[in-house]
């Protein structure tokens, strides 16, 4: 079974300028967590982020969106979650773009690792010269966003924030861990990962020294956990959490 061990925290912020038609400049910036030779990732293929019609006059000039990403071995997206989005229906969008992207691989010491960085995507004034009409609730929308800009914000919250502590709706699959030789691993590993507004959990991963086949086996279990959807004060959002899970036989 492969390990999924994830750097964290290595790259600091990335910041991400997407333009409406594929144009990106891509820096990185960030101190060096050990002594360790670090080759930082950089962007190789043109992200495309087209914005839904029905949502192009809600965004405004100077509006970005925040995301977290997790860059696998070969540069792909393996996964993320938005951190602070001014519109919820923005995440299928950015979810497609970020999809398309390829970044070349995080090196440590020469050899490839999985990263999780975060990416700041400015929704420049390029967006606008799609928007070619109006309907009079599309004007009234527009008009409340000025004036409760966080009306339809999607944004990450500490779990005490929550309308309600999460819960687990469904577990799915319980996985094991064997060793080389067969036999079975069981040990209760720290997992930290992400909520998003539907209950999924995202970017999971595990915490601490751990046997590469246990944190694979608590991590697959998680991803099979559904949750309740996260909300604050009735609004969509995406939460942090942490939780043991025992790995048995």
């Amino acid at each position: 079974m492969t390990s999924r061990k994830t750097v964290r925290a290595l790259f600091g912020m990335m910041a991400l300028l997407l333009c409406g038609y594929g144009g990106v400049n891509l820096s990185a910036q960030g101190p060096s967590m050990t002594t360790d030779e670090i080759v930082y990732p950089k962007m190789e293929r043109p992200i495309n982020l087209m914005l839904p019609p029905d949502i192009q006059h809600l965004i405004r000039s100077g509006d970005r969106a925040l995301v977290r990403m997790r860059i696998g071995l070969e540069g792909e997206v393996l996964d993320w979650i938005p951190l602070n989005l001014p519109h919820h229906r923005l995440v299928s969008s950015i979810g497609v773009a970020l999809r398309g992207a390829r970044f070349s691989p995080a090196l440590v010491n020469g050899e490839p690792v999985i990263v999780d960085i975060v990416g700041e995507i400015l929704l420049r004034d390029v967006f606008q010269f799609a928007v070619v009409s109006q309907s009079v609730s599309d004007h009234l929308e527009s008009y409340l966003v000025t004036l409760v800009p966080d009306l339809n914000q999607l944004v990450l919250h500490a779990p005490d924030e929550l309308d309600r502590p999460l819960s687990i709706l469904s577990t799915g699959d319980i996985y094991q861990a064997h060793d080389e030789n067969g036999v079975v691993l069981t040990g209760t590993v720290k997992v930290e990962f992400y909520v998003d507004s539907s209950g999924v959990p995202r970017m999971v991963g595990a915490i601490g020294d751990v046997h590469p086949d246990l944190a694979e086996a608590a991590i697959r279990t998680v991803e099979n956990f559904r949750f309740t959807p996260p909300r604050v004060k009735g609004r969509l959002a995406v939460t942090k959490a942490r939780m043991p899970i025992v790995v048995k036989e």
